[in-house]
């Protein structure tokens, strides 16, 4: 079954693989030529991100972490969600998640949010570097 045969009344989760957190992020500092990030432990990201929000509301800008999206980000370990259903009935297909990340790091770079440094050398591929997780 493809989209347009697919029933009216069902609801389908298009999430992609599940990915680990670190594995991500060190992937994104390879392709910005940053150093990777230290890992957080959960309670003391939790505890920092409320006063991180603060911190950036008084300063008039946007807050870049919020207690909520912690939460979201550490209850993503617990959560199953599975695409199977969309995939298989709908035919959704992801692009690999290292062609995502390379994409959104140029378009940054080209828009000003962040200035790209060459590229530091990978110990492993780019794709290999992020690894399914289930």
């Amino acid at each position: 079954m493809h989209a347009a045969q697919a029933s009216i009344n069902r609801r389908y989760v298009v999430a992609g693989q599940r990915h680990d957190l670190p594995a991500v992020g060190a992937q994104i500092a390879q392709l910005c030529g940053a150093p990777t990030p230290r890992p957080v432990p959960p309670r003391v990201a939790l505890a920092a991100s409320g006063p991180l929000q603060l911190m950036d509301r008084l300063g008039g800008r946007p807050p870049l972490v919020t207690p909520r999206g912690t939460r979201v980000l550490l209850d993503g370990d617990r959560q199953r969600i599975s695409s199977a259903r969309a995939q298989s009935e709908l035919g959704v297909v992801f692009r690999p998640i290292a062609d995502t990340l390379a994409d959104e790091a140029q378009w940054f770079g080209r828009h000003g949010q962040i200035r790209l440094q060459p590229p530091r050398p990978a110990l492993v591929q780019p794709r290999d570097a992020i690894a399914e997780t289930r």
